[in-house]
Protein backbone atom coordinates (compact mmCIF):
# COMPACT_ATOMS: atom_id res chain seq x y z
CA UNK A 1 0.00 0.00 0.00
CA UNK A 2 1.22 3.45 -0.91
CA UNK A 3 1.95 5.87 1.90
CA UNK A 4 -0.53 8.77 2.07
CA UNK A 5 0.07 12.02 3.92
CA UNK A 6 -2.73 13.25 6.13
CA UNK A 7 -2.93 17.04 6.23
CA UNK A 8 -4.30 19.07 9.10
CA UNK A 9 -4.79 22.74 9.79
CA UNK A 10 -2.73 24.38 12.52
CA UNK A 11 -3.18 27.90 13.81
CA UNK A 12 0.32 28.44 15.14
CA UNK A 13 2.43 30.96 13.27
CA UNK A 14 5.25 29.41 11.29
CA UNK A 15 8.27 31.05 9.66
CA UNK A 16 7.84 31.96 6.01
CA UNK A 17 9.36 29.70 3.38
CA UNK A 18 10.21 31.29 0.06
CA UNK A 19 9.41 29.64 -3.27
CA UNK A 20 12.46 27.96 -4.72
CA UNK A 21 10.96 27.44 -8.18
CA UNK A 22 8.83 30.54 -8.61
CA UNK A 23 9.88 33.49 -10.73
CA UNK A 24 6.73 35.50 -10.04
CA UNK A 25 7.23 35.81 -6.26
CA UNK A 26 7.83 39.44 -5.32
CA UNK A 27 7.99 39.37 -1.51
CA UNK A 28 5.28 42.03 -1.10
CA UNK A 29 3.19 42.36 2.10
CA UNK A 30 0.29 40.70 0.29
CA UNK A 31 2.53 37.76 -0.65
CA UNK A 32 3.61 37.41 2.96
CA UNK A 33 -0.01 37.49 4.13
CA UNK A 34 -0.91 34.64 1.78
CA UNK A 35 2.18 32.64 2.74
CA UNK A 36 1.37 32.95 6.43
CA UNK A 37 -2.05 31.50 5.76
CA UNK A 38 -0.57 28.68 3.68
CA UNK A 39 1.96 27.85 6.39
CA UNK A 40 -0.94 26.90 8.67
CA UNK A 41 -1.54 23.85 6.48
CA UNK A 42 0.74 21.05 7.67
CA UNK A 43 1.01 17.30 7.37
CA UNK A 44 0.99 14.83 10.24
CA UNK A 45 4.70 15.49 10.85
CA UNK A 46 4.21 19.25 11.07
CA UNK A 47 5.77 20.07 7.69
CA UNK A 48 4.37 22.94 5.63
CA UNK A 49 3.43 22.69 1.98
CA UNK A 50 6.57 24.60 1.06
CA UNK A 51 8.79 22.25 3.05
CA UNK A 52 7.14 19.32 1.28
CA UNK A 53 7.89 20.90 -2.10
CA UNK A 54 4.23 21.10 -3.12
CA UNK A 55 4.18 24.82 -3.86
CA UNK A 56 5.45 25.84 -7.27
CA UNK A 57 4.52 29.51 -7.74
CA UNK A 58 2.46 32.36 -6.34
CA UNK A 59 0.89 35.37 -8.03
CA UNK A 60 -0.96 37.84 -5.80
CA UNK A 61 -2.84 40.92 -7.05
CA UNK A 62 -4.77 42.55 -4.15
CA UNK A 63 -6.14 45.29 -6.42
CA UNK A 64 -7.91 42.61 -8.47
CA UNK A 65 -8.70 40.36 -5.50
CA UNK A 66 -6.66 37.64 -7.19
CA UNK A 67 -4.57 34.85 -5.67
CA UNK A 68 -3.12 32.39 -8.21
CA UNK A 69 -1.18 29.36 -6.95
CA UNK A 70 0.46 26.54 -8.89
CA UNK A 71 1.03 23.19 -7.16
CA UNK A 72 3.61 20.60 -8.09
CA UNK A 73 2.42 17.16 -9.20
CA UNK A 74 1.41 15.02 -6.21
CA UNK A 75 -1.12 12.30 -5.40
CA UNK A 76 -2.38 14.63 -2.61
CA UNK A 77 -3.19 17.33 -5.16
CA UNK A 78 -6.99 17.35 -4.78
CA UNK A 79 -6.87 17.28 -0.99
CA UNK A 80 -4.27 20.04 -0.80
CA UNK A 81 -6.21 22.19 -3.26
CA UNK A 82 -9.34 21.97 -1.10
CA UNK A 83 -7.40 22.81 2.07
CA UNK A 84 -5.83 25.84 0.39
CA UNK A 85 -9.18 27.10 -0.88
CA UNK A 86 -10.78 26.79 2.56
CA UNK A 87 -7.86 28.40 4.37
CA UNK A 88 -7.55 31.38 2.01
CA UNK A 89 -11.32 31.99 2.10
CA UNK A 90 -11.09 32.01 5.89
CA UNK A 91 -7.99 34.18 6.27
CA UNK A 92 -7.71 36.47 3.23
CA UNK A 93 -10.88 38.56 3.22
CA UNK A 94 -9.98 40.61 0.14
CA UNK A 95 -9.59 37.52 -2.05
CA UNK A 96 -12.36 37.50 -4.66
CA UNK A 97 -10.80 35.10 -7.14
CA UNK A 98 -8.76 32.02 -6.27
CA UNK A 99 -6.97 30.19 -9.06
CA UNK A 100 -5.34 27.00 -7.83
CA UNK A 101 -3.93 24.78 -10.55
CA UNK A 102 -1.31 22.19 -11.36
CA UNK A 103 2.14 23.36 -12.45
CA UNK A 104 3.33 22.14 -15.86
CA UNK A 105 5.59 19.12 -15.88
CA UNK A 106 9.26 20.11 -15.65
CA UNK A 107 11.17 19.88 -18.92
CA UNK A 108 13.92 17.29 -18.91
CA UNK A 109 17.31 18.03 -20.35
CA UNK A 110 17.24 14.80 -22.32
CA UNK A 111 15.02 11.84 -22.84
CA UNK A 112 11.74 13.72 -23.31
CA UNK A 113 11.91 13.46 -27.10
CA UNK A 114 12.68 9.72 -26.92
CA UNK A 115 9.85 9.20 -24.44
CA UNK A 116 7.24 10.46 -26.89
CA UNK A 117 8.91 9.38 -30.09
CA UNK A 118 6.43 6.62 -30.82
CA UNK A 119 3.50 9.03 -30.48
CA UNK A 120 4.68 11.68 -32.92
CA UNK A 121 2.34 10.57 -35.72
CA UNK A 122 -0.71 9.94 -33.53
CA UNK A 123 -3.38 12.58 -34.23
CA UNK A 124 -5.86 12.08 -31.37
CA UNK A 125 -5.29 10.35 -28.02
CA UNK A 126 -8.49 9.63 -26.07
CA UNK A 127 -8.40 8.57 -22.41
CA UNK A 128 -11.04 6.12 -21.16
CA UNK A 129 -11.06 6.42 -17.40
CA UNK A 130 -12.92 5.55 -14.22
CA UNK A 131 -12.20 6.49 -10.62
CA UNK A 132 -13.68 3.24 -9.35
CA UNK A 133 -12.77 -0.30 -10.31
CA UNK A 134 -15.27 -2.89 -11.48
CA UNK A 135 -17.37 -0.61 -13.69
CA UNK A 136 -16.39 -2.26 -16.99
CA UNK A 137 -13.99 0.46 -18.12
CA UNK A 138 -11.69 -1.88 -20.06
CA UNK A 139 -14.66 -3.48 -21.79
CA UNK A 140 -15.81 -0.02 -22.86
CA UNK A 141 -12.31 1.02 -24.01
CA UNK A 142 -11.72 -2.08 -26.15
CA UNK A 143 -15.15 -2.08 -27.77
CA UNK A 144 -14.99 1.67 -28.37
CA UNK A 145 -11.68 1.23 -30.21
CA UNK A 146 -13.04 -1.60 -32.37
CA UNK A 147 -16.30 0.26 -33.02
CA UNK A 148 -14.33 3.21 -34.40
CA UNK A 149 -12.18 0.89 -36.50
CA UNK A 150 -15.19 -0.97 -37.98
CA UNK A 151 -17.33 2.12 -38.60
CA UNK A 152 -14.56 4.31 -39.99
CA UNK A 153 -12.43 1.95 -42.03
CA UNK A 154 -10.37 4.81 -43.44
CA UNK A 155 -9.15 5.59 -39.91
CA UNK A 156 -6.22 3.80 -38.28
CA UNK A 157 -6.88 2.96 -34.62
CA UNK A 158 -4.81 1.74 -31.68
CA UNK A 159 -5.46 0.84 -28.06
CA UNK A 160 -3.06 1.06 -25.12
CA UNK A 161 -3.67 -0.72 -21.81
CA UNK A 162 -2.15 1.53 -19.12
CA UNK A 163 -3.00 -0.74 -16.18
CA UNK A 164 0.20 -2.40 -14.91
CA UNK A 165 -1.39 -4.08 -11.90
CA UNK A 166 -4.29 -5.75 -13.71
CA UNK A 167 -3.80 -5.58 -17.48
CA UNK A 168 -6.90 -6.88 -19.25
CA UNK A 169 -6.12 -6.36 -22.93
CA UNK A 170 -4.31 -9.73 -23.38
CA UNK A 171 -7.55 -11.43 -22.26
CA UNK A 172 -9.94 -9.32 -24.32
CA UNK A 173 -8.11 -9.72 -27.64
CA UNK A 174 -6.38 -12.83 -28.97
CA UNK A 175 -3.69 -11.97 -31.53
CA UNK A 176 -1.90 -14.86 -33.18
CA UNK A 177 1.52 -13.63 -32.05
CA UNK A 178 2.00 -11.82 -28.74
CA UNK A 179 5.80 -11.72 -28.87
CA UNK A 180 7.31 -8.24 -28.60
CA UNK A 181 10.08 -7.29 -31.04
CA UNK A 182 12.08 -4.28 -32.06
CA UNK A 183 10.35 -2.38 -34.83
CA UNK A 184 11.90 -3.11 -38.24
CA UNK A 185 11.72 0.52 -39.33
CA UNK A 186 13.06 1.92 -36.06
CA UNK A 187 14.96 -0.51 -33.77
CA UNK A 188 14.77 2.01 -30.90
CA UNK A 189 11.01 1.41 -30.68
CA UNK A 190 8.80 -1.62 -29.97
CA UNK A 191 6.53 -2.99 -32.68
CA UNK A 192 2.90 -3.02 -31.47
CA UNK A 193 0.75 -6.13 -31.42
CA UNK A 194 -2.02 -6.17 -34.06
CA UNK A 195 -5.46 -7.78 -33.89
CA UNK A 196 -8.23 -7.31 -36.45
CA UNK A 197 -6.59 -4.22 -37.88
CA UNK A 198 -6.13 -2.41 -34.56
CA UNK A 199 -2.66 -1.82 -33.07
CA UNK A 200 -2.37 -2.74 -29.38
CA UNK A 201 0.08 -2.62 -26.50
CA UNK A 202 -0.16 -3.68 -22.86
CA UNK A 203 2.20 -4.41 -20.01
CA UNK A 204 0.44 -7.79 -19.98
CA UNK A 205 2.16 -8.68 -23.27
CA UNK A 206 5.52 -7.62 -21.85
CA UNK A 207 4.90 -9.74 -18.73
CA UNK A 208 4.05 -12.75 -20.88
CA UNK A 209 7.38 -12.29 -22.66
CA UNK A 210 9.36 -11.97 -19.43
CA UNK A 211 11.03 -14.84 -17.62
CA UNK A 212 8.54 -15.04 -14.73
CA UNK A 213 5.41 -13.68 -16.41
CA UNK A 214 4.17 -12.17 -13.15
CA UNK A 215 2.03 -9.06 -12.70
CA UNK A 216 3.71 -5.81 -11.74
CA UNK A 217 4.53 -5.12 -8.10
CA UNK A 218 5.99 -1.63 -7.85
CA UNK A 219 5.50 1.76 -6.25
CA UNK A 220 3.69 4.66 -7.90
CA UNK A 221 6.58 6.72 -9.34
CA UNK A 222 8.24 3.63 -10.85
CA UNK A 223 4.94 2.45 -12.30
CA UNK A 224 4.22 5.90 -13.78
CA UNK A 225 7.62 5.99 -15.44
CA UNK A 226 7.17 2.49 -16.89
CA UNK A 227 3.74 3.29 -18.33
CA UNK A 228 4.88 6.50 -20.04
CA UNK A 229 7.94 4.71 -21.44
CA UNK A 230 5.81 1.86 -22.79
CA UNK A 231 3.30 4.09 -24.57
CA UNK A 232 6.01 6.46 -25.82
CA UNK A 233 8.40 3.75 -27.02
CA UNK A 234 5.79 1.82 -29.00
CA UNK A 235 5.93 2.62 -32.70
CA UNK A 236 2.26 3.46 -33.23
CA UNK A 237 2.99 4.97 -36.65
CA UNK A 238 0.31 7.11 -38.27
CA UNK A 239 -2.79 6.69 -36.11
CA UNK A 240 -5.98 8.71 -36.32
CA UNK A 241 -7.13 7.59 -32.85
CA UNK A 242 -5.32 5.97 -29.95
CA UNK A 243 -7.61 4.85 -27.13
CA UNK A 244 -5.84 4.72 -23.76
CA UNK A 245 -7.43 2.44 -21.16
CA UNK A 246 -6.46 4.26 -17.94
CA UNK A 247 -6.10 2.32 -14.68
CA UNK A 248 -8.89 3.11 -12.19
CA UNK A 249 -8.34 6.00 -9.78
CA UNK A 250 -6.66 9.41 -9.77
CA UNK A 251 -3.12 8.58 -8.65
CA UNK A 252 0.44 8.84 -9.94
CA UNK A 253 -0.04 6.93 -13.19
CA UNK A 254 -3.12 8.91 -14.24
CA UNK A 255 -1.59 12.30 -13.42
CA UNK A 256 1.73 11.49 -15.08
CA UNK A 257 0.06 10.17 -18.23
CA UNK A 258 -2.05 13.32 -18.38
CA UNK A 259 1.04 15.51 -18.21
CA UNK A 260 3.43 13.49 -20.38
CA UNK A 261 1.01 12.45 -23.13
CA UNK A 262 -0.90 14.97 -25.26
CA UNK A 263 -4.41 13.77 -24.45
CA UNK A 264 -7.08 15.25 -26.72
CA UNK A 265 -10.08 14.35 -24.58
CA UNK A 266 -11.41 11.98 -21.93
CA UNK A 267 -14.34 9.57 -21.71
CA UNK A 268 -15.40 8.58 -18.20
CA UNK A 269 -17.06 5.25 -17.38
CA UNK A 270 -19.35 4.80 -14.40
CA UNK A 271 -22.32 2.74 -13.13
CA UNK A 272 -25.71 3.88 -11.77
CA UNK A 273 -24.80 3.74 -8.07
CA UNK A 274 -24.38 7.04 -6.22
CA UNK A 275 -20.86 6.12 -5.08
CA UNK A 276 -19.85 5.74 -8.72
CA UNK A 277 -21.38 9.15 -9.54
CA UNK A 278 -19.28 10.75 -6.81
CA UNK A 279 -16.23 9.18 -8.46
CA UNK A 280 -17.28 10.62 -11.84
CA UNK A 281 -16.94 14.08 -10.34
CA UNK A 282 -13.43 13.20 -9.15
CA UNK A 283 -12.51 12.05 -12.63
CA UNK A 284 -13.86 15.19 -14.31
CA UNK A 285 -11.98 17.36 -11.80
CA UNK A 286 -8.75 15.46 -12.40
CA UNK A 287 -8.97 15.96 -16.16
CA UNK A 288 -9.91 19.61 -15.58
CA UNK A 289 -6.63 20.15 -13.78
CA UNK A 290 -4.81 18.44 -16.63
CA UNK A 291 -6.59 20.76 -19.11
CA UNK A 292 -8.20 17.75 -20.81
CA UNK A 293 -11.91 18.15 -21.66
CA UNK A 294 -14.30 15.37 -20.71
CA UNK A 295 -16.41 14.81 -23.83
CA UNK A 296 -18.58 11.85 -22.79
CA UNK A 297 -19.78 9.89 -19.77
CA UNK A 298 -20.80 6.24 -20.20
CA UNK A 299 -23.07 4.67 -17.60
CA UNK A 300 -22.26 0.98 -17.92
CA UNK A 301 -24.61 -1.78 -16.67
CA UNK A 302 -27.38 0.81 -16.74
CA UNK A 303 -30.37 -1.47 -17.36
CA UNK A 304 -31.42 -5.00 -18.28
CA UNK A 305 -34.07 -6.33 -20.67
CA UNK A 306 -35.30 -9.76 -19.68
CA UNK A 307 -36.16 -10.90 -23.22
CA UNK A 308 -39.93 -11.18 -22.76
CA UNK A 309 -40.56 -7.42 -22.86
CA UNK A 310 -38.92 -4.15 -23.87
CA UNK A 311 -38.97 -2.74 -20.35
CA UNK A 312 -35.65 -1.38 -19.11
CA UNK A 313 -35.14 -2.87 -15.66
CA UNK A 314 -32.91 -0.57 -13.58
CA UNK A 315 -31.25 -3.27 -11.48
CA UNK A 316 -28.85 -0.84 -9.77
CA UNK A 317 -31.38 1.98 -9.52
CA UNK A 318 -31.90 5.16 -11.48
CA UNK A 319 -28.64 6.56 -12.79
CA UNK A 320 -27.16 10.04 -12.79
CA UNK A 321 -26.72 10.84 -16.46
CA UNK A 322 -29.20 13.75 -16.31
CA UNK A 323 -27.42 15.13 -13.26
CA UNK A 324 -24.12 15.00 -15.14
CA UNK A 325 -25.65 16.88 -18.08
CA UNK A 326 -27.09 19.57 -15.81
CA UNK A 327 -24.03 19.96 -13.59
CA UNK A 328 -21.24 19.85 -16.13
CA UNK A 329 -22.80 20.60 -19.51
CA UNK A 330 -21.51 17.32 -20.97
CA UNK A 331 -24.04 16.62 -23.70
CA UNK A 332 -22.84 13.14 -24.63
CA UNK A 333 -23.86 10.69 -21.91
CA UNK A 334 -24.89 7.12 -22.65
CA UNK A 335 -26.66 4.24 -20.92
CA UNK A 336 -25.15 0.86 -21.80
CA UNK A 337 -27.32 -2.22 -21.14
CA UNK A 338 -26.34 -5.39 -19.33
CA UNK A 339 -26.10 -8.43 -21.57
CA UNK A 340 -26.31 -11.88 -20.02
CA UNK A 341 -23.24 -13.29 -21.75
CA UNK A 342 -21.12 -10.15 -21.81
CA UNK A 343 -18.53 -11.50 -19.33
CA UNK A 344 -17.93 -14.72 -21.28
CA UNK A 345 -17.78 -12.77 -24.56
CA UNK A 346 -15.20 -10.38 -23.13
CA UNK A 347 -13.10 -13.33 -21.98
CA UNK A 348 -13.30 -15.04 -25.37
CA UNK A 349 -10.54 -12.92 -26.88
CA UNK A 350 -12.68 -11.08 -29.45
CA UNK A 351 -14.54 -7.81 -28.70
CA UNK A 352 -18.30 -8.37 -28.83
CA UNK A 353 -18.84 -5.49 -31.28
CA UNK A 354 -17.09 -7.77 -33.79
CA UNK A 355 -18.98 -10.97 -32.95
CA UNK A 356 -22.55 -9.88 -32.19
CA UNK A 357 -24.94 -8.96 -35.04
CA UNK A 358 -24.92 -5.24 -35.83
CA UNK A 359 -28.63 -5.06 -35.03
CA UNK A 360 -27.98 -6.07 -31.40
CA UNK A 361 -28.91 -3.24 -29.03
CA UNK A 362 -25.52 -3.36 -27.29
CA UNK A 363 -23.63 -3.03 -30.58
CA UNK A 364 -25.91 -0.18 -31.65
CA UNK A 365 -25.19 1.67 -28.42
CA UNK A 366 -21.42 1.33 -28.92
CA UNK A 367 -21.69 2.49 -32.52
CA UNK A 368 -23.59 5.58 -31.30
CA UNK A 369 -20.89 6.20 -28.68
CA UNK A 370 -18.18 5.94 -31.34
CA UNK A 371 -19.98 8.41 -33.62
CA UNK A 372 -20.51 10.89 -30.79
CA UNK A 373 -16.95 10.67 -29.47
CA UNK A 374 -15.49 11.38 -32.89
CA UNK A 375 -17.97 14.21 -33.39
CA UNK A 376 -17.00 15.79 -30.06
CA UNK A 377 -13.32 15.48 -30.92
CA UNK A 378 -13.90 17.27 -34.22
CA UNK A 379 -15.64 20.10 -32.36
CA UNK A 380 -12.68 20.63 -30.02
CA UNK A 381 -10.59 22.14 -32.82
CA UNK A 382 -13.41 24.50 -33.77
CA UNK A 383 -14.52 25.54 -30.27
CA UNK A 384 -14.37 29.23 -29.39
CA UNK A 385 -12.28 30.25 -26.37
CA UNK A 386 -14.23 29.67 -23.18
CA UNK A 387 -15.72 32.79 -21.53
CA UNK A 388 -13.87 34.49 -18.69
CA UNK A 389 -16.18 34.89 -15.72
CA UNK A 390 -15.68 37.47 -12.97
CA UNK A 391 -17.67 39.35 -10.32
CA UNK A 392 -17.72 43.14 -10.44
CA UNK A 393 -18.37 44.46 -6.88
CA UNK A 394 -19.12 47.96 -8.22
CA UNK A 395 -21.99 46.93 -10.48
CA UNK A 396 -22.93 43.90 -8.41
CA UNK A 397 -23.04 41.77 -11.55
CA UNK A 398 -21.29 38.64 -12.79
CA UNK A 399 -19.61 39.43 -16.10
CA UNK A 400 -18.80 37.03 -18.93
CA UNK A 401 -16.08 38.16 -21.34
CA UNK A 402 -14.83 36.53 -24.52
CA UNK A 403 -11.86 37.86 -26.47
CA UNK A 404 -12.03 41.06 -24.41
CA UNK A 405 -15.70 41.70 -25.23
CA UNK A 406 -18.50 41.59 -22.64
CA UNK A 407 -20.99 38.98 -23.86
CA UNK A 408 -23.32 38.88 -20.86
CA UNK A 409 -23.94 40.37 -17.41
CA UNK A 410 -25.86 38.33 -14.84
CA UNK A 411 -27.51 39.17 -11.53
CA UNK A 412 -25.78 37.02 -8.84
CA UNK A 413 -29.06 36.48 -6.98
CA UNK A 414 -30.76 35.03 -10.06
CA UNK A 415 -27.77 32.83 -10.81
CA UNK A 416 -27.67 31.54 -7.24
CA UNK A 417 -31.37 30.57 -7.47
CA UNK A 418 -30.67 28.80 -10.77
CA UNK A 419 -28.22 26.35 -9.14
CA UNK A 420 -29.08 22.77 -10.01
CA UNK A 421 -26.83 20.89 -7.60
CA UNK A 422 -28.24 17.98 -5.60
CA UNK A 423 -28.72 20.32 -2.61
CA UNK A 424 -30.91 22.71 -4.62
CA UNK A 425 -32.77 20.44 -7.06
CA UNK A 426 -33.97 16.87 -6.56
CA UNK A 427 -31.68 14.83 -8.77
CA UNK A 428 -34.41 12.48 -10.01
CA UNK A 429 -37.69 14.40 -10.36
CA UNK A 430 -36.25 17.93 -10.81
CA UNK A 431 -38.22 19.31 -7.86
CA UNK A 432 -36.78 22.49 -6.38
CA UNK A 433 -35.38 21.90 -2.86
CA UNK A 434 -33.74 25.29 -2.34
CA UNK A 435 -35.83 27.65 -0.23
CA UNK A 436 -35.71 31.01 -1.96
CA UNK A 437 -36.40 32.92 1.27
CA UNK A 438 -33.12 31.59 2.72
CA UNK A 439 -31.01 33.21 -0.02
CA UNK A 440 -30.09 36.85 0.74
CA UNK A 441 -30.74 39.37 -2.03
CA UNK A 442 -27.12 40.57 -1.88
CA UNK A 443 -25.65 37.09 -2.33
CA UNK A 444 -22.48 37.11 -4.43
CA UNK A 445 -19.70 34.70 -5.44
CA UNK A 446 -16.62 34.59 -3.20
CA UNK A 447 -14.73 32.24 -5.51
CA UNK A 448 -15.07 31.55 -9.24
CA UNK A 449 -13.13 28.92 -11.15
CA UNK A 450 -13.67 27.26 -14.51
CA UNK A 451 -14.41 23.55 -14.96
CA UNK A 452 -12.66 22.48 -18.14
CA UNK A 453 -13.99 24.00 -21.35
CA UNK A 454 -17.65 23.69 -20.49
CA UNK A 455 -18.62 25.14 -17.11
CA UNK A 456 -17.82 27.46 -14.22
CA UNK A 457 -18.00 26.65 -10.50
CA UNK A 458 -18.85 29.17 -7.80
CA UNK A 459 -18.66 29.41 -4.02
CA UNK A 460 -21.31 31.78 -2.66
CA UNK A 461 -21.36 34.27 0.20
CA UNK A 462 -24.31 32.40 1.78
CA UNK A 463 -21.99 29.42 2.31
CA UNK A 464 -23.15 27.33 -0.68
CA UNK A 465 -20.16 25.60 -2.33
CA UNK A 466 -21.63 23.21 -4.92
CA UNK A 467 -22.80 25.44 -7.77
CA UNK A 468 -21.62 24.44 -11.24
CA UNK A 469 -23.00 26.26 -14.28
CA UNK A 470 -22.39 25.16 -17.89
CA UNK A 471 -21.53 28.23 -19.98
CA UNK A 472 -24.28 27.26 -22.38
CA UNK A 473 -26.90 27.54 -19.62
CA UNK A 474 -25.66 30.92 -18.37
CA UNK A 475 -25.59 32.29 -21.91
CA UNK A 476 -29.02 30.88 -22.72
CA UNK A 477 -32.40 32.49 -22.12
CA UNK A 478 -32.84 30.75 -18.74
CA UNK A 479 -30.62 33.33 -17.02
CA UNK A 480 -31.76 36.86 -17.90
CA UNK A 481 -29.23 39.32 -19.23
CA UNK A 482 -28.71 42.42 -17.06
CA UNK A 483 -27.93 45.87 -18.44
Amino acid sequence: MQNTRFFKLQTTQAPLFRFTQSRSFSGSPADDEVLRALDEIKDEKGKTLQELGMLHSLNVKPSEGLIAIKLNLTTDYRKVKTLIQNKLQERIHWAQKLEIGMAPAPQQAKGTHALKKGLQKVKNIIAVSSCKGGVGKSTVAVNLAYSIASLYQDYSVGIFDADLYGPSLPTMISPTNTQLFQDENDPSLIAPIEFNGVKAMSYGFAAQNSANGKAAIMRGPIASNLVTQLIGNTNWGELDYLIVDFPPGTGDIQLTLGQEVALKAAVIVTTPQKLAYVDVIKGIEMFDQLKVPTIAVIENMSYYKCGTCDTKHKIFGQGYTNQIKNDFGIKSSFEVPILEDIASMSDSGTPFVLTLPETTELVQVYHTIAHKVLHEVSLLDKRLPRPEVSFDPKSGLIVLNQNGTVIKKVNPYELRLACRCAGCIDEFDGRKILKTENVPKDVHPTNIHTKGNYAVAMVWSDGHKSSIYPFERILGSEIKDQK
